[in-house]
């Protein structure tokens, strides 16, 4: 929670701030809270802060905070804490070291960060467990000099489990020279598992010469319609729905569609709608209506109510009129009402005189979620004075039919 807070807090907080980091308990929390704190704490607090990260017994958390802290302190003090960030670092685990490491690289001077990051690799490449070993690849992957690249191209590729294969991979992709794409796109294609090879796909598709893009990114939305399991197909195109063009687009929408379960069909039409173009969003809607279960039909519509055109939203409405019970239907009604709003005055007041009666059948608790829900709707056809009156209203009717 720290850690999120830290770049929000005013200075006059901070000092609580530091002091709630100083008091956590799990060193490995709070070091993670004191980095977060430190580039945002004035240098009063420094010395402060200092203490805290020479008192973490941690190796690899005192390493992170005192590398944190280091670019705010006097220059005079920065070397000394850098030099014992880097002491820090000699820790026995290859895991620890590596991720220590990389934490570090980036705060040294040029001049001693290749000898850093070289020897985080060769700890990383060192980790006997594949998954820490990939892990450790791709903390390490943002900081290497192109010079160290291939070798940790290299070790991504011996990784013999294709999960964390394709972990590493994929943090490699957009850090690698153009020499380097077609081994790692070698790689990413010699992946069985449909789903860990679409994911590398997509992140290497983005950095291909254009002529090529089109064939991989293809060929990574053929993996990801193959996938059985719809919550690793909805992974696969989360990953690639920001970079597919256009053509590819009714394919991904088909595979969203195809999903059984309604819960991961809803996450999959929340990823590609955001990139659909018009003519396929009466397509997303229709597959929205259509999930059998109340909840995730609710979370459909709302994730597409955003992205809607005007000629859309009636129809969508219509759809969070027929819903049941009535906190499903006010949720989709919030979303849909400030689009509903921005409509043009005749088709505004067209949605609200086909809505009114049909609310109005309903119990009084469920009219009331329903207006409250609508007010961005009924406030553009009433005016600023249409929720007072609208309140005076319901107070009314509550006095004289309590």
């Amino acid at each position: 929670m720290l850690a999120a807070l830290a770049p929000h807090l005013p200075e006059a907080l901070l000092p609580d701030a530091l002091a709630a980091a100083r008091a956590i308990d799990r060193e490995d929390y709070c070091a993670e809270a004191l980095a977060a704190l430190a580039p945002h704490l004035p240098e009063w607090l420094l010395p402060d802060a200092l203490a805290a990260a020479r008192a973490i017994v941690y190796a690899e958390g005192r390493a992170k905070v005192l590398a944190a802290l280091a670019p705010h302190l006097p220059e005079a003090e920065r070397h000394a804490v850098l030099s014992e960030a880097l002491a820090a670092c000699a820790i026995d685990w290859e895991g620890s070291r590596a991720k220590a490491l990389a934490a570090l690289a980036p705060h040294l001077p040029e001049a001693e960060r290749h000898a850093v990051l070289s020897e985080a690799l060769e700890a990383a490449r060192a980790i006997d467990w594949e998954g820490s070993r990939a892990k450790a690849l791709a903390a390490l992957a943002p900081h290497l000099p192109q010079a160290l690249l291939p070798a940790a191209l290299e070790a991504a590729r011996a990784i013999d489990w294709e999960g964390s294969r394709a972990e590493a991979l994929t943090a490699l992709a957009p850090h690698l020279p153009d020499t380097l794409l077609p081994d790692a796109l070698a790689a990413a294609r010699a992946i069985n598992r449909e789903q860990f090879r679409a994911k590398v796909l997509a992140a290497l598709a983005p950095h291909l010469p254009e002529a090529e893009r089109h064939a991989v990114l293809s060929d990574a939305l053929a993996a990801a319609r193959a996938i059985a399991d719809g919550g690793a197909r909805v992974e696969a195109l989360r990953a690639l729905a920001p970079h597919l063009p256009k053509w590819l687009l009714p394919a991904a929408l088909k595979a969203a569609r195809a999903i059984g379960d309604g819960g991961a069909r809803v996450e999959a039409l929340r990823a590609l709608a955001p990139h659909l173009p018009e003519t396929l969003l009466p397509a997303a809607l229709k597959a929205a209506r259509a999930i059998a279960d109340g909840g995730a039909r609710v979370e459909a519509l709302r994730a597409l109510a955003p992205h809607l055109p005007e000629t859309l939203l009636p129809a969508a409405l219509k759809a969070a009129r027929a819903i049941d019970p009535e906190e499903y239907r006010a949720a989709v009604l919030a979303a849909l009402a400030p689009h509903l709003a921005a409509l043009p005055a005749p088709l505004r007041y067209r949605c609200w005189a086909e809505t009114l009666p049909l609310l109005a059948r309903r119990p009084r608790p469920q009219l009331l979620a329903d207006l409250g829900a609508l007010l961005p709707l009924i406030a553009a056809i009433g005016g600023a004075d249409a929720a007072g009156e609208m309140f005076q209203a319901m107070q009314d009717v509550a006095r004289w039919w309590p």
